[in-house]
């Protein structure tokens, strides 16, 4: 009887991770942030996570709740590192997306570095405007290759940054400036 009962609730498993798509994953695990779970400042996680540059926190938060939750094993995709890249459709324009030279070459093109649109503006007529569309970026991948990217929405999509998250724009490697 114990056989049988251990055999249908392994059954039943496979059924569920059959029919749990990754954005059903990521819908779940959403919710859960965003209702129960509070920061250090007793803000909301999912609210943190969603800044731009805390998508590692999301993803290490996000893999821990699919193995607890679900027996889903998620890794990074690629074997030697966590990162990779995002390419989005426009460029990243904020003050910390300028190394110093940028900021300097942007200066002496007469910018106003406190203005977006000029910073925007220059990046996209600059010998950057290919390398500066790929965004560092962590995400996780099944055993099946299955990305999820429990922050892409929000990061990219919502700001206007990309208009989908289609799996050819998870990258391992960004362009050099040449």
């Amino acid at each position: 009887m114990e056989r049988l009962y251990l055999y249908k609730m392994i059954k039943l498993k496979d059924i569920l991770l059959e029919t749990i798509t990754p954005d059903k994953l990521i819908d779940v695990w959403r919710e859960k942030n965003k209702a129960n779970v509070k920061n250090w400042t007793g803000g909301s996680m999912h609210a943190y996570y969603c800044k731009r540059d805390n998508c590692g926190p999301a993803a290490l938060d996000f893999k821990s709740f699919a193995k607890q939750e679900y027996d889903i094993e998620l890794e990074s995709p690629f074997p030697n590192k966590t990162q990779g890249f995002f390419r989005a459709d426009k460029v990243v324009s904020g003050k910390k997306d300028f190394t110093k030279e940028m900021k300097q070459e942007f200066l002496d093109d007469g910018g106003n570095f406190n203005n977006a649109k000029e910073r925007e503006a220059w990046i996209e007529n600059s010998k950057y405007s290919e390398a500066w569309k790929y965004i560092p970026h962590y995400w996780l991948v099944d055993k099946k290759g299955n990305i999820y990217d429990p922050v892409g929405q929000e990061q990219f999509v919502d700001k206007k940054y990309a208009k989908d998250l289609d799996k050819d724009r998870y990258v391992e490697e960004d362009p050099e400036v040449k």
